[in-house]
């Protein structure tokens, strides 16, 4: 979260046309960013006055990790700046989601994709070699028919992802339980308060809500 000795103090200069400063209302602007000038904050967005002398300065605060782009305002004129903030702690981890079908067909890929934020929705990098000092663990369990493509992930991305794809033949039948696990403090038990553990289960079979019944023509006599 933010605090007073994280703001990234923006400033900047106001010039007419002939590039001579003058005082002007200038308004600093960036989705999700906080802005504060003497006292006074602002979501998104904030208006101030440049001194005679062209200059104006914003404190910037942000929840927000990696690149924010902002943009500043002073009549006609407009310019962005990219600041770049850093990613989440690998032990901030508060939502973990897995989207995978309820059902997948014989003979086809099972697309299993999980993804790991913190509060804030920033991805959060875990497990393997990305850890921290905190030291959080990530890990994926599948048990039930299929080939693995490529190799499971032993941890997330920088963008907080981990997916995972599976072959299935064309006689593979029964059901795939897939775990994504998440331990925030890392001493590898998943059951602490702050862990997560989501669990899918996928049928191997046609979706039921998929089935449709056809209704053959006849023709009929009546006497």
């Amino acid at each position: 979260s933010v605090t007073a000795s994280s703001a990234i103090i923006l400033s900047g200069a106001v010039v007419d046309a002939d590039q001579n400063p003058i005082a002007a209302d200038v308004t600093v602007s960036a989705p999700g960013l906080m802005f504060e000038k003497d006292g006074v904050w602002s979501k998104d967005s904030i208006t101030v006055r440049s001194t005679s002398a062209g200059a104006y300065t914003v404190d910037v605060y942000s929840n927000l990790a990696g690149k924010q782009t902002i943009t500043v305002t002073s009549g006609s004129a407009s310019k962005t700046e990219d600041i770049y903030l850093a990613a989440a702690a690998d032990s901030k981890g508060t939502v973990l989601t897995v989207d995978a079908p309820s059902y997948v067909l014989p003979g086809s890929t099972l697309q299993i994709k999980g993804a790991l934020k913190d509060k804030f929705g920033n991805g959060v990098d875990a497990g393997g070699t990305n850890t921290s000092a905190a030291g959080a663990d990530f890990k994926i369990t599948y048990t039930g028919p299929g080939l693995l493509v490529g190799t499971t992930p032993t941890s997330t991305d920088a963008d907080g992802n981990a997916n995972v794809n599976y072959l299935l033949g064309q006689n593979d039948s029964g059901t795939i339980t897939v775990t994504y696990s998440y331990d925030a403090d890392g001493d590898a038990n998943y059951t602490d308060a702050g862990d997560l553990v989501v669990t899918k289960t996928i049928t191997i079979g046609e979706d039921p809500g998929d089935q449709k019944v056809n209704a053959g023509s006849f023709k009929g006599y009546v006497a």
